[in-house]
């Protein structure tokens, strides 16, 4: 198994609000699509060559989706945008708050962080460095 994930969704209440935290946060573009499913709206998350040899994912509004502390916690990847401390920088500047400001778990694996994303969603930070 080369990943245990390939695609994840992160569930948001406000579509225009989230977008604009995780272009953010992410320092990516998100495409905007309403026509996949009937009642949801979905922002794809652009990585480097969207190839599918990347992981992907996408904001998502509709029935179903309700953001909160209690869903998986998705660890974002901040190896190419600066590091943890930058990528939690950018998290207060568009309207998220800081749970657990950067540490390191070990030299090997780097560091980590938590915050609260616009929407209401625990998420996690990661990078080599911090």
């Amino acid at each position: 198994m080369a990943n245990l994930v390939n695609w994840l969704e992160i569930p948001v209440s406000d579509f225009d609000r989230a977008k604009k935290f995780y272009e953010t946060v992410l320092q990516a573009t998100i495409e905007s699509n309403d026509q996949m499913s009937p009642g949801y709206k979905m922002g794809f998350i652009h990585t480097k060559d969207m190839d599918m040899k990347d992981i992907g994912g996408a904001i998502v509004h509709g029935d179903g989706y309700l953001p909160g502390k209690q869903n998986t916690l998705i660890y974002l990847n901040a190896n190419e945008t600066g590091g943890c401390n930058a990528f939690l920088q950018r998290v207060e500047q568009a309207g998220g708050k800081i749970d657990h400001p950067t540490f390191l778990i070990t030299e090997d694996i780097g560091y980590c962080a938590f915050f609260t994303d616009s929407e209401g969603n625990r998420m996690a930070v990661h990078s080599r460095t911090n």
